[in-house]
């Protein structure tokens, strides 16, 4: 291959270095349009597929403090065939293979965005 920086072997090589480090278990619960679009039902979030993830709790700062920029409490990284939709919800269900108790859901702030290596996703806690 001419003129690449990166071969198909090393790309291989790479992407599956990355595939083990999706120890975590979260589940996409997919925007489901309301039935009534004016309003008075809400959408609904039924779990669609359970798949392996990365998730990072960390928050992100706001860079402009005193803006409406949402600032995230945590991202999420998927493998890069995953289908993930920005009104998708994400419930973390399993962290370094141990079950949470509690799961927890978060909304898509970010993205979801692809890279080479795999799939982002910035996430807000839903407090509701």
């Amino acid at each position: 291959m001419t003129g690449t920086y990166v071969t198909d072997s090393q790309f291989n090589q790479t992407t599956g270095n990355v595939a083990p480090l999706f120890m975590d278990t979260c589940q996409r619960l997919a925007y489901t349009v309301p039935a009534d679009p004016s309003g008075y039902n809400d959408a609904t979030y039924p779990v669609s597929i359970s798949l392996p993830c990365l998730f990072d709790g960390r928050p992100s700062q706001d860079v402009q403090t005193g803006t409406d920029v949402p600032m995230s409490d945590a991202t999420v990284y998927l493998a890069r065939g995953t289908v993930l939709m920005p009104d998708d919800r994400i419930r973390v269900t399993h962290i370094h293979g141990l079950a949470i108790l509690n799961p927890l859901t978060y909304r898509i702030v970010a993205g979801p965005t692809v890279d080479y290596f795999a799939m982002t996703a910035k996430l807000k806690l839903i407090t509701e």
